[in-house]
């Protein structure tokens, strides 16, 4: 991953959060919400964007490759709340391994791009 926020020619703007735990399950996924708790802040400590949907589209991704055997899945698809953070409910899947401590972990990306 590119450190911090990217911007290419087109105006995409790249947020990212590495190693973010995963608590959620396929029967009580975690809601996870851009600007607040392990989202709070962006890798390198900026702010994650609040996004006007007349103005921009978003996209998140996830990446739970390095940490582990088991998959990470969005349990829901990402929308806006009220103050304009992309918000998602996401869940470890029960088949594979967890990370050596136990746990579960994902890179959470969010790209905003201009309409």
């Amino acid at each position: 991953y590119p450190s911090g926020t990217a911007t290419a020619d087109t105006g995409d703007m790249l947020y990212f959060k590495k190693r973010v735990q995963i608590t959620g399950t396929p029967t009580s996924p975690q809601t996870l919400t851009f600007g607040s708790g392990s989202l709070l802040v962006t890798e390198t400590g900026g702010n994650f964007p609040t996004i006007n949907s007349a103005t921009h589209v978003y996209r998140v991704d996830v990446d739970a490759g390095p940490y582990q055997e088991a998959r990470v899945y969005m349990a829901s698809t990402p929308s806006l709340n009220v103050s304009g953070y992309v918000t998602f409910t996401i869940a470890h899947s029960e088949a594979g391994g967890a990370a050596s401590d136990g746990a579960y972990y994902a890179d959470i990306s969010l790209t905003v791009q201009p309409i």
